[in-house]
């Protein structure tokens, strides 16, 4: 499978709330995270984003929705690059 695709897969996954089950088929169990984000600054790891992604979209944001704009990958640098819009409510 190319890393585009499971870029992609690994994305849908996880913004529609799976979890790490539904997560990490796509991702190598020691996967590291980091953001400069205030809520998931001291977020370490892809499993406990997962997770957090899961909480996120069950409760505490319950109904929230994205729209992919643009989803780009760099395969000499082995990254993807995706660009959404995030809404708490109707877009429209």
């Amino acid at each position: 499978m190319s890393g585009f695709k499971v870029a992609k897969q690994f994305f849908e996954a996880c913004e529609a709330g799976e979890g790490w089950d539904g997560c990490q088929e796509f991702v190598a169990d020691d996967a590291v995270f980091a953001a400069q984000s205030e809520p998931i600054v001291d977020i370490k790891t892809v499993k406990d984003y997962a997770e957090w992604m899961k909480q996120m979209g069950s409760e505490t944001l319950k109904g929230a929705s994205y729209t992919l704009h643009s989803i780009a990958w760099d395969e000499d640098k082995r990254c993807a690059f995706v660009f959404c819009y995030f809404s708490r409510g109707s877009l429209r």
